[in-house]
């Protein structure tokens, strides 16, 4: 059997890749082999998927701190786009969503109740000056 190019096997793998996130199962992705000329051996194609599966690990590892900054001035970006348009509305839904990904909106009201009724605490404050 005639060996395959390093590019062709990276094109097969990405392939694999795009199955395996769009939910298609081994077995289908065999019969696809099967019947696009792949001529794999079972094992062949669980190397394949072995290999699509770190190729999509990898792509899931990212840098938060660059994600982070990139989204930032992205948020800047529009902010400053929707400020020349004097478009108030859309620029204050920027500054939210730039507070919210910096963890510096608003903290969010909870609600500490138990089945409707509100839970009561009650606290014993002890005076430094009296005796025990």
């Amino acid at each position: 059997m005639a060996r395959i190019t390093k590019a062709e096997k990276e094109r097969r793998v990405t392939e694999v890749a795009r199955f395996l996130l769009q939910g298609v199962g081994r077995a289908q992705i065999l019969q696809y082999a099967s019947n696009n000329g792949w001529k794999l051996t079972d094992r062949a194609v669980d190397n394949y998927i072995a290999d699509a599966t770190e190729e999509i690990k990898a792509k899931a590892d990212t840098d938060r701190e660059y994600e982070i900054a990139l989204a930032k001035e992205r948020y800047e970006f529009l902010l400053t786009k929707n400020l020349a348009k004097h478009d108030y509305r859309e620029a204050r839904q920027v500054v939210k969503a730039r507070a919210e990904l910096l963890g510096i909106e608003m903290p969010k009201q909870v609600d500490v109740t138990s089945g409707g009724e509100k839970i009561e605490i009650a606290f014993a404050w002890k005076n430094a000056n009296e005796d025990d």
